[in-house]
């Protein structure tokens, strides 16, 4: 019971440590605490958030999550920098429909951090990225040290997630306004 004790102030103290000299930690830490992020935390806040992530380099092109994907779900990055292409399979295609292009700022994975499920989407970097990750761990590490910063951190993904379902449920009317359009069209020609 001591040694796991131990072992984990020990990686605290190391967490804390990492974050003062990481260009890519301060990044991350300043766009959690940018007027235009999903919760206003203070910098402090946002660097003891970030003292929880781990930053990670993609190349460019590469495939890093998958659609469907049952392992390794349990995480989420933050972009630093770069765009990443966010796509999806319709059952009548045989190609992917590109739902988004995202860049620095944008979450990607945060269902996976909550609820461990198969990935909804294919994530592939159109540039080099630099990101910051939460793994599941992390995030309870953080609820258990900070339960009040960690309710905040939860909220703001909550925020995030829904702001994405409303901006899909506005494309979704779109395209039924779209398909409606062309079957009025394609009734008056026949």
């Amino acid at each position: 019971m001591f040694e796991a004790l131990l072992k984990s102030l020990k990686s605290r103290k190391r967490r804390r440590l990492s974050v003062q000299d990481s260009p890519a930690a301060e990044l991350a830490a300043q766009m959690l605490h940018a007027p235009s992020a999903l919760i206003q935390l203070s910098a402090d806040d946002a660097r003891r958030i970030v003292s929880y992530m781990e930053p990670i380099r993609l190349l460019a092109g590469q495939c890093f999550m998958r659609e469907g994907q049952t392992e390794d779900t349990d995480y989420m990055l933050l972009i630093l920098e770069g765009d990443v292409m966010v796509e999806n399979f319709i059952v009548s295609r045989r190609t992917p429909i590109t739902t988004a292009v995202i860049g620095a700022g944008a979450l990607v994975g945060e269902l996976g951090l909550l609820d461990g499920s198969p990935r909804s989407a294919t994530c592939t970097t159109c540039t080099e990225v630099l990101a910051a990750k939460l793994g599941r761990t992390a995030l309870g590490e953080l609820l258990e040290d900070d339960p009040t910063l960690g309710v905040k951190l939860l909220l703001a993904i909550g925020v995030h997630m829904s702001n994405r379902v409303r901006e899909r449920t506005e494309k979704l009317k779109s395209y039924a306004a779209l398909i409606q359009t062309m079957q009025q069209e394609m009734d008056r020609m026949s």
